[in-house]
C-alpha cells in the first residue's frame, strides 16, 4: 500500500504515520463517525485465500485479550489482501521512547515496569498465547503513566503467512531465547526476552554485541557478563534472579514469567529506599520546595522534607544524618538551584552527598529544578534540569511520577531530557 496517509481503512482515516517496524507500519487514525483516535497497524505481508482464516483466527484470539497492561485490539482486516489491526492508541510513546539505548534505569522503575509486562505476558501464557517479541519499542505508555505490552500474536501471524520468513523477521534477535532461535519459541522465550530487557535497563546496554550470526551464536552458547561487573552497587540476589531467567536451558528458567517478576521485585526489596525523593533548597527558596513536596505527598510519594520530619531530625547530628541520606536513602534527589543555593554551606554539602551517590552507580539520581541562572560549582553544565518558571509544580511533579514509575494525571510528559538539537531547553517534554 503505496502512501495511505488520507485513505480508509474500515471505518478509519489514517491521519499520519507514528511508527514502523519489521512486522508493519503504525498509523494514527480517526473513526469516521465517532471522531475517536486509534492506532493502525498495516502488516507487511501479503495473504493468500488459504492464509484469510487463518488470520482472522488469530485475529480474534489477539483481540479478546483484555488486560490492564495489554494493548487493546478493537478491529481487524485486510485490505486489497493487505492485513492491518485497529488498536488503542497509546499518546505517550515507548518506553524505548523513554529510555533510548544506552540509558540505565533506576532499579525501582524496572521493578514497576518488570511487574506491569510479567502480569501481561502470565495473562496471555495462561491463554496459551506467546508473544514472541518482547522488547521496549513494544512496551506503551498509557494515559495513566501505566506500560502496555503491544503487538501479541504478530510475529504468528508475520511467520503463518510468509514460509520464506526467516527467525529474524519474526522476533528481535537481541531479545531472542536459545529456543525461538531454533524455530520452537514457548512461553519460556517470554521469559528470557524480559529478562534480557531487564538487563539492557539496568546496565544501560544489551548483553550481546557483533553481528547478527555473532549475536545468535552468544544467545546460543555464552553467558551474559555478570551484572555486578557492569553495577557493583547492584545485590547478587538481583543478579541471580535475572541470570536465572536468562539460563541458556528454558527448564532452568523460573516456572513462568510471574515467578521470575515475583522474585525480582522481592531481591530489589533488598535495596528499598526509605524515600521516593529527597529535596534540597536554600532556605530562602523554602516556598518553592514546599509546594512541590505537598503535591508529591497527596500523589502517595514518600519524601523527604525537613518540615516533615522535625521529630526525626531533632537532636540528630545533621552533618552525618544528612550526608547518608543523599547518599543511601532516597531514589532521586530534586535540587533547587539558584543564588542562594550556591551560596549556602548545608547545600554545597548536600549536594556533595549527592553526586557521590550519582558517581557511584553511575546512574541519574540528581534531578535539577532551576529557580534561576546562578551557574552551580561541581554540577555540570550540561546536566539537563526543569525551569520552575517555564512549568508548573504539577508538570514537576508529573516528571517525578515518570521517573519513579509511578501513575500521573493524563498528560504528555518525557521528563529530564537533554535535547542536543536544542541545548537551550533542556527539558523537551513540551
Amino acid at each position: 500500500m503505496t502512501n495511505p496517509v488520507g485513505q480508509q481503512l474500515g471505518n478509519y482515516r489514517l491521519i499520519r504515520l507514528i511508527g514502523s517496524g519489521g512486522f508493519g507500519e503504525v498509523y494514527l487514525g480517526e473513526h469516521i463517525y465517532l471522531k475517536m483516535q486509534a492506532a493502525i497497524k498495516i502488516l507487511h505481508t501479503q495473504l493468500t485465500s488459504e492464509e484469510m482464516q487463518a488470520f482472522i483466527n488469530e485475529g480474534k484470539t489477539i483481540a479478546l485479550l483484555r488486560h490492564p497492561n495489554i494493548v487493546s485490539v478493537l478491529d481487524f482486516g485486510v485490505d486489497s489482501s493487505t492485513p492491518f489491526l485497529v488498536m488503542d492508541y497509546a499518546p505517550n510513546g515507548t518506553l524505548r521512547h523513554r529510555h533510548p539505548e544506552g540509558t540505565k534505569v533506576a532499579l525501582g522503575t524496572v521493578v514497576s515496569y518488570v511487574k506491569q509486562i510479567a502480569d501481561a505476558l502470565q495473562y496471555a501464557h495462561d491463554l496459551r498465547l506467546i508473544h514472541r517479541d518482547v522488547k521496549p519499542e513494544n512496551m506503551f505508555v498509557g494515559r495513566k503513566n501505566e506500560v502496555l505490552l503491544g503487538d501479541f500474536g504478530i510475529a504468528a501471524i508475520i511467520q503463518d503467512s510468509d514460509s520464506d520468513t526467516t527467525h529474524d523477521r519474526v522476533g528481535t534477535l537481541d531479545y531472542m531465547a536459545p529456543e525461538q532461535i531454533k524455530g520452537k519459541p514457548s512461553a519460556a522465550s517470554d521469559q528470557y526476552a524480559l529478562g534480557i530487557v531487564a538487563y539492557e535497563w539496568l546496565t544501560g546496554e544489551h548483553p550481546f554485541h557483533g553481528s547478527f550470526v555473532e549475536i545468535a551464536t552468544k544467545h546460543m552458547f555464552e553467558l551474559p557478563t555478570p551484572l555486578r561487573e557492569k553495577m557493583p552497587s547492584l545485590s547478587s540476589d538481583v543478579e541471580q534472579v535475572v541470570m536465572t531467567a536468562l539460563a541458556k536451558d528454558p527448564r532452568q528458567r523460573f516456572l513462568n514469567i510471574q515467578d521470575f517478576a515475583n522474585a525480582f521485585e522481592q531481591a530489589c526489596q533488598i535495596q528499598n529506599y526509605p524515600y521516593d525523593v529527597a529535596i534540597s533548597y536554600a532556605g530562602e527558596d523554602r516556598n518553592y520546595a514546599n509546594s512541590l513536596a505537598d503535591v508529591l505527598r497527596q500523589r502517595g510519594v514518600k519524601v523527604f522534607y525537613d518540615k516533615y520530619e522535625k521529630a526525626i531530625l531533632w537532636g540528630e547530628d545533621l552533618y552525618s544524618y544528612l550526608s547518608d541520606l543523599y547518599q543511601n536513602k532516597a531514589h532521586y534527589c530534586v535540587l533547587f538551584l539558584s543564588k542562594h543555593f550556591a551560596a549556602k554551606l548545608w547545600t554545597k554539602h548536600e549536594l556533595k552527598a549527592a553526586q557521590a551517590r550519582a558517581l557511584k552507580e553511575q546512574n541519574v539520581y540528581i534531578l535539577p529544578v532551576r529557580l534561576d541562572d546562578t551557574e552551580i560549582p561541581g554540577l555540570l553544565p550540561t546536566i539537563a534540569y526543569l525551569n520552575w518558571h517555564q512549568e508548573t509544580v504539577e508538570t514537576i511533579a508529573d516528571a517525578i511520577m515518570g521517573k519513579l514509575g509511578k501513575s500521573k494525571p493524563n498528560r504528555e510528559q518525557k521528563g529530564w531530557e537533554f535535547d542536543p538539537d536544542n541545548p537551550d531547553n533542556f527539558f523537551s517534554g513540551q
